[in-house]
């Protein structure tokens, strides 16, 4: 009798512990959620996830099963969990949420993930937030949709209907800058005009953030400011800045799929006559930018070569390694892998980096060059001090010695 309780008692304690949590309420529909948010009083939370996405398991398996978080939650709210992609796997509960879940993502534009939408007992949308964050943070945005102060649908409202308060803009930009791009750039654009002076280091960080586009009041604020933004902030955050606007705004729609060498000249024409203070740095991005969504990696690493020769002040040692493994991890051309190679051995001539030299080994052993990659790789573990830090090197080290490849395979 006392064993039959004990595995009663085991069989309990999964139970208890997903209990603590936040309680999803996914077997019902949406008519039915707002009903039971009605009935009881409660705002809904919506979980917007998709099966692809790493941070949206973080937040499943790290903070939603928290006892702080359920307590929270389950006082406050009717929670639902609702994906928004489809596979052939999708259960019947998922598939019964298939045209909510497109209309969610219609009407508020949801295409970052996690994204958590708000609203209120009788089903109106009140506030959104999104990313993997910390508890605390989770918990902290569930206060904001509670609270109508702080309440986004409501704050964007009252912006799109003419209040242009100074605090409501800033706070406006601040909440929509990963979900709402217009939203967010209209009332950045409004915050900045009312800037007593935009040139002070804090005021041109918040512009560069918000330059989303060649037709905004940020981007103008820089392009007619540039050296003095540059002598504050450093050339590199401004000029990048205004460099990927101008090539999502111009370059890319101008040159579309396909490009002549008579699209080029017009391109750099243009782009001399409209931006002659960054129209050469800008014209050489367009370029790589081009032949590396375009798949042409021969032509592509080229490009970024001359680009990076001619402006080395816009491309940190970071950025070329990341480059650098890119190709490693994309191309198996030799001439692309050299290419690449000279790209890592510059990152490691500037720096004493583990990554930088795990990014020359890769780039080696690829191009047939074993003893030496394996030198490289064992530099890389050597530098690394925390076994955690090691193990990925050490993992690369042993397929180097079995001669298997470490490059994903398609």
């Amino acid at each position: 009798m006392k064993r039959l309780f004990f595995y009663c008692l085991l069989a309990l304690i999964p139970t208890c512990v997903v209990a603590q949590g936040i309680h999803f309420s996914d077997d019902l529909s949406w008519s039915q959620i707002v009903a039971k948010a009605r009935a009881e009083n409660k705002y809904i939370f919506v979980d917007c996830y998709t099966t692809w996405c790493g941070p949206c398991r973080s937040m499943k398996e790290n903070v939603f099963p928290l006892k702080d978080v359920g307590d929270f939650y389950n006082a406050h709210f009717i929670s639902v969990s609702v994906q928004m992609d489809s596979t052939r796997k999708d259960n019947d509960t998922v598939r019964n949420w298939y045209a909510e879940a497109h209309a969610m993502k219609t009407r508020f534009g949801v295409n970052v993930f996690p994204t958590y939408l708000y609203f209120s007992p009788d089903g109106q949308p009140v506030h959104e937030g999104n990313a993997a964050i910390p508890v605390a943070s989770f918990i902290a945005l569930g206060e904001d949709a509670l609270n109508p102060a702080k309440q986004l649908f409501p704050l964007v409202s009252r912006f799109e209907t003419g209040d242009r308060d100074t605090s409501l803009c800033k706070q406006i930009a601040e909440l929509t800058y990963f979900s709402d791009h217009k939203i967010a750039g209209e009332a950045a654009d409004a915050y900045i005009a009312q800037m007593p002076d935009q040139l002070t280091k804090a005021n041109l960080m918040f512009i560069c953030q918000y330059t989303f586009s060649v037709r905004s009041r940020a981007f103008h604020v820089l392009l007619d400011n540039l050296q003095k933004a540059r002598e504050v902030i450093g050339a590199y955050t401004v000029d990048m800045t205004l460099i990927n606007a101008i090539v999502v705004d111009e370059s890319d729609p101008f040159l579309g799929k396909s490009a002549t060498s008579t699209d080029w000249k017009v391109l750099e024409g243009y782009l001399n006559k409209k931006y002659p203070a960054i129209a050469a740095e800008a014209f050489g991005r367009a370029k790589d930018r081009f032949y590396y969504e375009g798949k042409d990696y021969r032509t592509y690493v080229d490009c970024f070569s001359d680009f990076y020769k001619k402006y080395p002040q816009l491309t940190p040692m970071m950025m070329l390694n990341t480059r650098a493994w890119d190709m490693f991890r994309k191309s198996s051309d030799k001439h692309v892998l050299t290419v690449a190679l000279g790209w890592s051995k510059a990152c490691n001539d500037a720096e004493n980096n583990a990554t930088y030299k795990d990014t020359y080994a890769n780039l080696c052993y690829k191009l047939g060059r074993k003893e030496e990659a394996m030198k490289w790789e064992q530099d890389a573990i050597n530098m690394s001090s925390d076994a955690d830090d090691k193990k990925p090197f050490e993992v690369v080290l042993e397929k180097m010695k079995k001669g298997e490849a470490t490059w994903p395979q398609s």
